[in-house]
């Protein structure tokens, strides 16, 4: 974990004794990480201040960023972009193809699902 954090202080352009001022713990916390497990709060204290998962910090996934409010409200809207054009345009192509009846009905349902997930 400490040398994710370290490559996390690097992108950010600080120190780790900086990341520590700033998080309010003692000198050389941080570094006791090479030989120690964290507790859950510092684990989601970096998380948080760095805006990745606390399974990225873990080393349980590469997926280093999660979504913002933002993000799910912007694919959200788009979702509902989509499903308005699927009612509307009885004309619709995938791949330069026609999409069937049945296959603009199994969109609209997979779709609604998405936004019913992630209200």
């Amino acid at each position: 974990m400490f040398e994710i954090i370290k490559e996390l202080c690097k992108v950010k352009g600080i120190s780790i004794s900086e990341l520590e001022r700033q998080l309010g713990y003692s000198q050389n916390v941080l570094y006791r990480l090479k030989t120690q497990v964290p507790g859950s709060d510092k684990v989601v204290d970096l998380a948080n201040f760095f805006n990745v998962s606390t399974d990225y910090l873990l080393g349980r996934t590469e997926i280093k960023n999660i979504l913002t409010t933002k993000d799910k409200n912007d694919i959200a809207l788009l979702i509902k972009q989509i499903l308005t054009m699927l009612n509307k345009d009885d004309n619709l192509l995938y791949n330069g193809k026609p999409i069937t009846e049945q296959e603009k009905t199994n969109m609209q349902i997979a779709l609604e699902i998405v936004l019913k997930i992630n209200d």
